[in-house]
């Protein structure tokens, strides 16, 4: 589980760029952490990974303080970020070399994952191409069995197989006791991946919810007409509109680019009553 109480960040004492954040994102899930450019998605997870420190209040990841570093939770913590760096060696050998720094790790998986993406062990990492690469280190951090995943745009630079291919392998590869966290301002390339949903802008958190929650309140769906009162969110399409209509029981499936325009725009306030979350709209 991951915990932050009144939480703000600012690489200056004058440029806050996260303040005072709330929210918890249990284990067990996949969360889009969704938000323009330059919102703060990157900084949240470097704090989560103790790259980075708060400036106020405290984050915890699985019980730990992150910036304490300490190796029983860098064992269980495993962050991509946008632009990384991996040593020109074969992939065979950064797997024995890295993959023993994890009491989990999971050899055979890895090595199955590898295949999926048409690499070879024999694969020296400085000569494959940047798309190549991020594959591997995707399949890489799958197969450490850490609690805590955090993926910075991890689509970028994937062509639209690959994104698919993402998709499938992650939502393979979870398991009950660890949560995966997906930083991307591109929401299609998540939205038929993920469970939970937390949504920043302005420095705050202004959604932080279950999907499924979310569906049996809403519908989403495709209107001719803007006539339905409980409509309270739309926007034109070729043929009509799609809306978020007030809805309870309804089971419908979340349109996550409207959800995600409705919640910038400020006609969306939804909070879940089963954990500590702060949702204010503009």
């Amino acid at each position: 589980m991951i915990q932050a109480i009144d939480l703000s960040f600012g690489y200056r004492n004058d440029q806050t760029i996260l303040n005072h954040l709330d929210f918890q994102l249990p284990s067990g899930t996949i969360t889009g952490l969704l938000g323009k450019n330059g919102v703060g998605k990157t900084s949240l997870l470097r704090m989560m990974a103790g790259l980075v420190y708060p400036t106020f209040g405290s984050i915890h990841v699985n019980e730990y303080t992150p910036q304490h570093r300490l190796p029983d939770f860098l064992k269980d913590i495993y962050f991509v970020p946008e632009d990384f760096y991996v040593p020109d060696l074969t992939i065979e050998k950064y797997i024995s070399v890295f993959g023993t720094y994890y009491p989990r790790f999971d050899y055979d998986k890895c090595d199955e994952l590898i295949q999926s993406q048409e690499l070879k062990l024999s694969n020296k990492l400085g000569k494959l191409s940047t798309g190549q690469r991020k594959k591997f280190i995707i399949a890489f951090a799958l197969s450490t069995g850490c609690k805590a995943l955090l993926f910075d745009e991890p689509t970028n630079g994937l062509d639209i197989s690959s994104k698919s291919e993402f998709r499938k392998i992650v939502a393979s590869s979870i398991s009950d006791n660890q949560q995966i966290i997906i930083a991307t301002h591109q929401v299609n390339d998540i939205s038929l991946l993920i469970d939970r949903l937390m949504i920043i802008d302005n420095s705050k958190i202004r959604l932080n919810a279950s999907l499924l929650d979310i569906s049996q309140q809403y519908l989403f769906e495709e209107v001719a007409e803007l006539n339905n009162p409980q409509i309270i969110f739309s926007e034109p399409t070729w043929n009509g509109f799609k809306a978020i209509i007030a809805k309870e029981n309804q089971g419908s499936t979340v349109d996550v680019e409207i959800l995600f325009k409705a919640v910038i725009a400020g006609k969306f306030s939804y909070s879940d009553k089963n954990i500590i979350t702060q949702t204010q709209i503009l």
